[in-house]
């Protein structure tokens, strides 16, 4: 009997840390604004440090913050990972990266969110942004992710997935720029020290 009162809580205590971490979430970007400064060119890509992965780019200007990339072997989708190493202010909290309509606007965009604070698979999650309001942040599964995982170590913490190409605000371009943007936090509970902005990725850069 306890053993069951003890399951039933944990299982309780899950569940109410993934709908604060979701709030929390809606919450700082209804509170954040709508548009940041959009990039004027592509970001220069080199080749990827993490393995398994061929090219990254830089989200911040100190290096801190990573982005990388495979394109799959049916171009259906990318498998990616954001690396935020140690000093970076997102390796204890919790890290998004989303492709948007237009540059500069945090909606109508869909953006994928790695979280310390929650337990696997609710710790890489997509989350679908078509306005300002709190109502208009909702969780969706019109971004598929599969292979979804947060990897923590002394040096650094880095959100990994793979997601299609297809869904959400529109299809990623194999060939030309994508509009992303990218946000970050120390605080597991989404609320303060934030970072974000945008970006332009092309995902067949040269390195």
């Amino acid at each position: 009997m306890a053993s069951s009162r003890f399951s039933l809580l944990a299982a309780s205590l899950a569940v109410l840390l993934l709908a604060t971490a979701t709030s929390a979430f809606a919450r700082h970007y209804a509170a954040s604004g709508a548009t940041v400064k959009p990039a004027a060119t592509a970001a220069a890509c080199t080749a990827s440090t993490l393995a398994g992965y061929a090219k990254s780019v830089k989200l911040t200007a100190d290096g801190l913050l990573l982005f990388h990339w495979n394109v799959t072997k049916n171009k259906n989708g990318i498998v990616a990972a954001v690396e935020a190493k140690a000093g970076s202010g997102g390796e204890t909290g919790w890290i998004s990266v989303g492709w948007t309509k237009k540059a500069g606007m945090m909606s109508p965009a869909d953006a994928v969110v790695g979280n310390l604070a929650a337990a696997a698979p609710n710790n890489v999650l997509a989350y679908s942004m078509s306005g300002k309001v709190l109502s208009k942040i909702k969780k969706t599964t019109a971004v598929k992710l599969s292979a979804k995982s947060v990897v923590t170590s002394a040096d650094s913490t880095i959100v990994k997935f793979t997601r299609t190409a297809k869904g959400g605000v529109g299809p990623i371009s194999y060939t030309g720029n994508n509009n992303m943007i990218w946000a970050f936090s120390d605080a597991k509970a989404f609320t303060s020290h934030t970072q974000r902005g945008s970006i332009l990725v092309n995902l067949a850069c040269t390195v």
